[in-house]
């Protein structure tokens, strides 16, 4: 009895290590790349995580021009947030993957161009 008690200890622990959301709580260096313009476009961003909730700015390479980002960290590797302006809409959107100190994917200007985006840590 005492066996199976210990495997079922075991087998929660590990559903809720490899279920636990990714932790990109800091700061990042944001490359974004916009291939029809072949045009490359970086920035910083602090983002704060409570649970899968983020939270936080991104904005210029020195912090200028600022927006609020507001998104989540999925089950896993995945990472979803948008850049929110001064009147509360959406400007950009990203989605992706972290891995390697990196979080890697997708991104949309609101209503426009296709991009891709790199995060790492400075």
């Amino acid at each position: 009895m005492s066996h199976r008690i210990a495997l079922a200890c075991a087998l929660a622990i590990l559903v809720t290590v490899t279920s636990a959301a990714a932790d990109v709580a800091g700061a990042w260096a944001l490359a974004m790349r916009f291939p029809n313009q072949n045009l490359t476009s970086t920035g910083v961003c602090e983002i704060a995580q409570e649970g899968n909730t983020l939270s936080g700015w991104c904005g210029g390479p020195e912090g200028e021009d600022a927006f609020d980002v507001v998104g989540e960290s999925g089950e896993g590797d995945a990472v979803g947030f948008r850049f929110i302006d001064a009147d509360g809409f959406v400007r950009m959107e990203f989605s992706g993957e972290f891995g390697d100190g990196e979080i890697r994917g997708a991104c949309r200007v609101t209503g426009g161009e296709l991009c891709t985006f790199t995060a790492s840590r400075p």
